[in-house]
């Protein structure tokens, strides 16, 4: 299974969905799922946030190789599964990239952005998108 996070610049929340979700799978022993990481509106290239990359090692992770792509059609064939940040990235897909449609779900209720926040609201974040993806490994969504 190839799964896609997306958020709004790739460089705080679906990168830190990326490293969590990899680290979840590698802890439960799942293999056969790929997963990455882009933005709707990424500056290609560009390194995670700054507060990301210092909070995602509390979360058993790191950020430090991450560069920031743009979300597009490779990406999106590529994927069997997209999964947004917000029900906006979602509507976004639905509507100007529409043959992926169907491949589109929102990350529990969705995650607000920390962009900008200082490091406990990007603690927050990544709690909420560790707790969200546990849901789904521990139900079988990836397999397992």
């Amino acid at each position: 299974m190839n799964v896609l996070f997306v958020c709004t610049g790739n460089t705080c929340r679906s990168p830190l969905a990326e490293v969590l979700l990899k680290r979840l799978l590698s802890e439960k022993g799942i293999g056969n799922v790929e997963v990455q990481s882009c933005g709707l509106s990424a500056y290609p290239g560009c390194p995670a946030s700054e507060n990301s990359a210092m909070i995602a090692p509390e979360f058993g992770c790191s950020l430090n190789f991450h560069v920031a792509k743009q979300f597009d059609d490779k990406l999106a064939d590529w994927a069997d599964v997209i999964i947004t940040m917000s029900e906006s990235h979602k509507q976004v897909i639905e509507r100007f990239f529409e043959k992926y449609a169907s491949k589109v779900q929102v990350l529990g209720k969705g995650i607000s952005d920390p962009y900008g926040g200082d490091l406990e609201e990007y603690r927050q974040c990544a709690s909420e998108i560790e707790s969200e993806l546990k849901k789904l490994v521990d139900g079988g969504f990836f397999g397992g």
